[in-house]
């Protein structure tokens, strides 16, 4: 657990002389009874996610290296009965010194070895979780944006059901059981992704259903009695054509049947990109403007002439950027025409035999093509069926292994939840429950009740059930989140933090409102009391200074 941490930027007196000292179970930032901003206390959170490997304390607070200039942070965990001393500094927050337990450095490490270090000791390696997937998303800070009351797994605002659901499955140590499952599953879809992509760039044919393929099955046979003829008529059989001369030309072709896709298609996107650039080019929205003042003697032509100055600024960028992608278009098309043009050669060459009439050579040759071109359609269809059914059964494998787990997952935090927000609620309210139907979504509620106070309590709930039931090492909450929880339902809420093993880091102020034995839990809970003149780094920024009448400050 993180046992203390300082820094030479912090406020220091009598009160606050040296590090913030920490303890498992329930540690509080205290603010004020006024409610006070500005003093530190989402700050001061976010300054523990630094000591835990995040970088939300440089990223999301930038007022504080505006303000305060960089400056490092000493810290200390308490792992495997050892205390294990570091510090890590703003400007250079991918790196880690080890310390001696004065501070004296002793080697640095970077960031992902530091995370790993910690997270080992942990015990969440063999799980498969990272310390900051694990903890993340559970410290749910001001500036962090993961406080979803619906989506309790939100680890960041763009984060998916899919990943949380997997992070859960990490934490309760399930993840490791399906990860060949899951693994299987992953590299099907990327198969597929990779196949359509592919025929998406290189616009090679495909059939599109069944009957396509029955009729180019039908017309490869058709194909293939011309085909035979035409050797024929050239003195050749199917069998001679299939030499050394047949297997250069078809070499020949498997390289210049894409570059002439290829090469269509550059073509094609150059004539759409000059078409949008020709109709760009005549929108004028402001034309004649004497004769719009002389229908209407009080329009602000001054004003339309400065849309119209800002609409051709536009369109000068726009044909910057048109030129230089046309440019490398031409270019490429450049060098594919003058290759079409070599392999061209390349098949005259090797199309000229002495018993053969080149008509009839080159007849069999197209014919041939055709042929190819049918069966690559084809097989295009069946490797894309082929893929499918690939995903599909490993899905099915997938969801089968994991429907069990799921459940008893579910069931799990279920319980958990409605034993805890029974005793914060004192059985008067509906608790929170998760819905865990696949590997890839959930669902969160409390049934009939979606006010702000009652959907924040069952936050804290779902996450006080995690740090007593999974491998989550800890949790934070800032003060947003306990604000709008009515007295009552907090006070049970104390109670419940006070009795953790695991450290949750709390910030909240005016605190009178609740019971005395909240109140009391709170204040012996205290790390650290923020108020004006002693906030964390001594000073408010964010006020505005007054200045005496003559304008000096």
């Amino acid at each position: 657990m993180l046992v203390e941490f300082d820094s030479d930027a912090f406020f220091h007196d009598e009160q606050r002389p040296g590090p913030l000292r920490l303890k498992e179970g329930l540690n509080t930032v205290l603010g004020t009874e006024n409610t006070e901003n500005s003093i530190g206390k989402s700050t001061t959170l976010l300054a523990i996610d630094f000591c835990f490997g995040g970088s939300d304390y440089i990223d999301k607070a930038k007022d504080v290296v505006k303000n305060i200039g960089h400056h490092e942070i000493r810290f200390a965990f308490l792992l495997g009965g050892e205390t294990h001393y570091f510090r890590r500094a703003t400007d250079t927050p991918n790196t880690v010194t080890l310390c001696d337990k004065e501070y004296r450095a002793l080697r640095t490490m970077t960031l992902e070895d530091f995370k790993g270090f910690v997270g080992t000791q942990y015990g969440l390696k063999d799980a498969g979780i990272t310390l900051r997937q694990a903890v993340s998303n559970f410290f749910r800070i001001w500036q962090r944006k993961n406080s979803d009351v619906d989506h309790p797994l939100l680890a960041y605002p763009r984060d998916t059901q899919a990943d949380g659901v997997k992070r859960l499955l990490m934490l309760f140590d399930e993840y490791t059981k399906l990860q060949g499952f899951m693994a299987a599953k992953d590299e099907a879809v990327r198969e597929l992704d990779l196949f359509n992509a592919a025929g998406r760039y290189y616009d090679f044919p495909r059939a599109r259903n069944v009957t396509e393929v029955k009729n180019n099955t039908q017309r490869i046979e058709d194909l293939e009695t011309e085909r035979d003829q035409a050797g024929l008529r050239a003195g050749l059989t199917a069998k001679d054509y299939t030499s050394a001369q047949q297997a250069a030309i078809n070499e020949v072709q498997a390289e210049r049947e894409p570059l002439l896709r290829r090469f269509n298609q550059i073509g094609r996107q150059i004539n759409s990109m000059r078409q949008a650039k020709g109709i760009s080019s005549e929108v004028s929205l402001t034309k004649k403007f004497d004769s719009l003042r002389e229908f209407f003697p009080g329009a602000n032509i001054e004003h339309i002439e400065s849309i119209e100055h800002f609409h051709r600024s536009i369109r000068q960028v726009l044909d910057a950027e048109f030129k230089v992608e046309t440019k490398q278009l031409e270019e490429e098309r450049v060098r594919i025409q003058q290759r079409l043009g070599q392999l061209g050669s390349r098949l005259e060459e090797l199309s000229a035999a002495p018993t053969a009439t080149q008509a009839d050579i080159r007849a069999y040759s197209e014919l041939d093509r055709q042929i190819r071109s049918l069966r690559n359609a084809n097989k295009a269809f069946h490797d894309e069926q082929r893929l499918r059914e690939v995903k599909k059964q490993a899905s099915e494998a997938l969801d089968e292994a994991s429907a069990s787990i799921l459940e008893d997952i579910e069931y799990k935090l279920n319980g958990a939840m409605q034993r805890l927000d029974g005793e914060i609620t004192r059985e008067e309210r509906t608790p929170p429950s998760i819905q865990i139907p696949a590997i890839d979504k959930y669902s969160y509620e409390i049934e009939n009740d979606s006010g702000t106070g009652s959907t924040q309590r069952g936050l804290i709930s779902f996450d006080l059930a995690m740090l007593e039931t999974t491998l989550l090492p800890a949790v934070a909450h800032d003060s947003m989140l306990v604000q709008p929880i009515e007295d009552q339902a907090f006070d049970g809420i104390a109670q419940v933090y006070a009795r953790q093993r695991k450290q949750a880091f709390l910030a909240i102020d005016k605190i009178s409102r609740y019971s005395e034995e909240t109140q009391q839990i709170l204040t012996k809970s205290a790390f650290v009391h923020l108020e004006p003149g002693r906030e964390l780094f001594g000073r408010s920024w964010s006020k505005k200074k007054k200045r005496k009448a003559n304008g000096s400050e």
